[in-house]
């Protein structure tokens, strides 16, 4: 039996119709449900989490990356200040590295091991489900707070790099902050 290149678009439209009236259904405005999460949640699930990771970087960053970078590349008085400005950096990148490793890590613990034996099909479950893979996007944003005072302030990032915090920030807001987040990809894009 051939199928005809008319009938195949017929069924691909029919399908992916189907899908649009599956998550329209999902909206707010359709479900009766307030866009965003209650400020109760937010406080837990967002504010917390981000600033700990934020903490935590900080922690890292003067706590243990800059010593030990201090100890393997010593200061010297005549350091110029591009010398100083590259030893900064690069206490930046190592310990933005570290940030990124552990979400990386988290990501794929969830991405191949939690996600795989969930077996959901269900739209609107993955648009609206999925809570606790918020983590993920909070975390996001923590290293955003860290990342761009010190950006901004200690390693003189361009003004390119500074708009990629915020953006990345204002993007993790959304599976953070409201109802249809779509929580089911935060690993993959998060972590």
């Amino acid at each position: 039996m051939m199928v005809t290149m008319m009938e195949l678009l017929t069924r691909y439209y029919e399908t992916f119709q189907e899908y649009i009236d599956q998550v329209h259904s999902l909206l707010p405005q359709n479900t009766g449900e307030p866009i965003l999460f209650d400020t109760d949640h937010l406080v837990e699930s967002v504010v917390k989490p981000a600033f700990q990771a934020a903490m935590a970087l900080y922690a890292i960053h003067f706590g243990v990356i800059v010593p030990i970078l201090d100890h393997v590349w010593p200061k010297k008085k005549s350091d110029t200040p591009e010398e100083a400005l590259s030893r900064s950096r690069v206490a930046f990148q190592i310990t933005n590295f570290i940030g990124n490793l552990v979400m990386t890590v988290v990501g794929f613990v969830i991405e191949f091991d939690a996600r795989r034996n969930m077996g959901v099909n269900n739209v609107q479950y993955r648009i609206q489900g999925f809570d606790d893979f918020g983590i993920l996007p909070a975390w996001q944003i923590g290293v955003q707070i860290w990342s761009f005072p010190l950006g901004l302030l200690m390693v003189e990032e361009d003004s390119i790099m500074l708009v990629h915090h915020v953006a990345l920030a204002w993007t993790a807001l959304l599976p953070c902050c409201f109802r249809a987040g779509f929580r089911w990809h935060a690993p993959f894009f998060f972590g």
